[in-house]
């Protein structure tokens, strides 16, 4: 964010880096103050591999790059052709201008359609990115006059503390999470509101109601370098400090037949989201998957587990096979004689010829499927 937050600028000012990081920066003025913290803090906690690419321009909006500049996110990832993740600070700007012009209604609603626009454009050229966000944390207008002054300017002059940290909780983390429910690359961290007023000692941090100390922040939005480097380290504890999942399944039936139902049950460790495929679509997100064994031949099965920054992936393949046949084919269930409209005697228990002429059960196959359900881990703040 910017401290004239509606004001864009230029993305041509930002010099390509010349190597190829791990990681691209991208957004405003939050990302392009922490990267340097963010890539200090991979390097104190021994993971010095993880280089960093600032690609960020302060004052910019969602808005501005998704449909202004559709083309410089994913641009910035194909010229970091090793970079696996995407940190991505946006949002922000876009409240400000919003509620500065009076359009505080759609704030949210717009902010979901241009971040997702930004993902969509990033994800149609490189599909395998991870892209981490986390919103903010709370700011401080209660500072100085000047600060009080801004925030009137922009949402009001009843506007006050816990009004503005709900704002910000509601139309930029909320909508992130969101997005990252509905983008299995896309992780939203959200314990890192509040990092700064734990750091200070503020009482129940995260405390909505509170702004973050003022000792952590250069101006009434941004941090300053200490600010930010908490902000990192937080940032690292939930992402890139998890530990690595192990994905793996058990499978019910590795042979069944056309009309089977076939459980898969996820065995592995550590994960904290799952995503099943078969043959290539989506299937689920649940610790199982039941499936109905549908056509005949090889299947195949991948469960992916995620933590944080890191993935695992497990593949099966399975061979269904064909189903038991209708029996009344058999040549020894009909007449000697070749007519099929008399049933050979001892075949139904009944004498050839017997009165109400001849009769058969087809195979009767019962299925039981005992589906459980788990409730949605729904990702809410208070």
């Amino acid at each position: 964010m910017g401290y004239a937050p509606w004001l864009l600028i230029a993305a041509s000012i930002v010099a390509t880096p010349a190597f190829a990081a791990d990681v691209v920066v991208f957004g405003d003025s939050w990302a392009r103050g922490a990267a340097d913290e963010l890539e200090d803090v991979l390097w104190d906690h021994d993971q010095g591999y993880i280089r960093v690419a600032n690609h960020a321009v302060s004052g910019t909006t969602a808005e501005y790059w998704a449909t202004q500049d559709r083309d410089a996110l994913h641009q910035a990832v194909t010229e970091n052709p090793d970079a696996r993740w995407v940190w991505l600070s946006i949002g922000g700007n876009d409240v400000f201008w919003h509620h500065h012009n009076g359009l505080a209604a759609t704030s949210a609603a717009d902010n979901d359609v241009h971040i997702r626009q930004m993902l969509d454009d990033l994800f149609a050229v490189h599909p395998d990115v991870k892209v981490v966000l986390f919103g903010y944390d709370f700011l401080n207008f209660e500072q100085s006059t000047d600060c009080i002054a801004l925030a009137f300017s922009v949402f009001g002059q009843d506007i006050t503390t816990p009004q503005v940290n709900a704002i910000f909780l509601l139309e930029v983390g909320a909508v992130q999470a969101t997005l990252a429910e509905d983008h299995p690359n896309v992780t939203y961290v959200d314990s890192v509101w509040g990092t700064l007023q734990a750091a200070g000692g503020v009482p129940g941090a995260p405390n909505a109601d509170l702004p973050s100390p003022e000792a952590y922040f250069s101006d009434c939005i941004h941090p300053n370098s200490t600010g930010y480097t908490l902000i990192m380290d937080a940032l690292h504890e939930d992402y890139w400090g998890r530990a690595a999942p192990v994905a793996d399944f058990s499978v019910s039936d590795p042979g069944p037949e056309v009309g089977e139902v076939v459980v898969f049950t996820s065995t592995g460790t550590g994960s904290d989201r799952l995503a099943w495929t078969l043959d290539g679509l989506e299937a689920g997100h649940e610790p199982w998957l039941e499936w109905t064994a549908d056509t005949v031949g090889p299947h195949t099965i991948t469960l992916r587990a995620d933590a944080g920054a890191w993935d695992d992936t497990h593949t099966e393949v399975i061979e269904v096979h064909p189903g038991a046949t209708d029996d009344s084919d058999d040549p020894e269930d009909t007449d000697p004689t070749g007519d099929p409209t008399v049933v050979a005697e001892g075949s139904c228990g009944c004498a050839t010829g017997s009165e109400g002429g001849a009769w058969g059960l087809p195979g009767l196959l019962l299925l039981w499927t005992g589906r459980r359900r788990r409730p949605g881990a729904a990702l809410t703040r208070t």
